[in-house]
């Protein structure tokens, strides 16, 4: 098993982790220019590389009352089998976008990749023996890859329709429970993994408080 907690973006862009991690290295071909302002000239690995990094000090930087951090670090602690979820989390961070290699496509002077969740999840039971994934972790896996666009999406339409947000909420937390913290970690360090800060300043802003406000709401 490889210990993903000590790995670092630097190790990926010195190029020390290429015979391990060649489906992400592979993200290094794929450049994206999203209509949405979400990715502007921007390769998938640089991407994915920022949100492993931002997912790391997700926790610290949104600044959650103690006792709500105390609660999702405990979550993220619990043994899933081979791995405790956060470990999961952060293969999670560096592995879900490596469909975009098959979805990608372009319109004009845009890229989009849809279907890129289901297909990076399809790939995942291939490395399974490489990291020495047991058949529950390759599912908890599968589950946070396949729906980070959903939870994506959650927000970008609470945001959208601020005043009826419980409608978008409610059907979510109930559908992913508890990887409904995970999700919410992992799309949160990809909306600070994005071009949309450059590119869409108020929208960045709100969202970044919606993520917040989310994980800091008592169960």
């Amino acid at each position: 098993m490889i210990n993903v907690q000590h790995l670092t973006a630097e190790d990926f862009r010195q190029g020390n982790l290429k015979t391990v991690f060649p489906e992400v290295y592979a993200l290094q071909k794929v450049n994206e220019n999203t209509e949405s302002g979400s990715h502007k000239d921007l390769t998938a690995l640089e991407h994915t590389l920022l949100v492993f990094e931002h997912l790391k000090t997700a926790l610290k930087s949104m600044r959650l009352p103690k006792h709500r951090e105390k609660k999702v670090l405990n979550i993220l602690a619990e043994q899933v089998q081979n791995y405790d979820s956060w470990q999961l989390l952060l293969y999670a961070a560096l592995l879900h976008d490596i469909g975009k290699k098959y979805t990608l496509r372009a319109q004009g002077k845009f890229t989009f990749a849809t279907g890129h969740e289901d297909k990076s999840a399809e790939m995942l039971p291939k490395l399974k023996f490489r990291f020495g994934f047991g058949a529950q972790d390759l599912k908890y896996l599968q589950r946070i890859v396949k729906y980070h666009g959903a939870t994506w999406g959650l927000v970008k339409n609470i945001c959208a329709d601020e005043k009826n947000w419980q409608k978008y909420w409610k059907p979510f937390k109930k559908q992913f429970r508890r990887h409904t913290y995970g999700l919410l970690l992992l799309s949160y360090a990809d909306l600070q993994g994005s071009s949309l800060q450059k590119t869409r300043k108020a929208e960045y802003v709100k969202r970044n408080l919606w993520y917040k406000k989310l994980l800091g709401m008592e169960s």
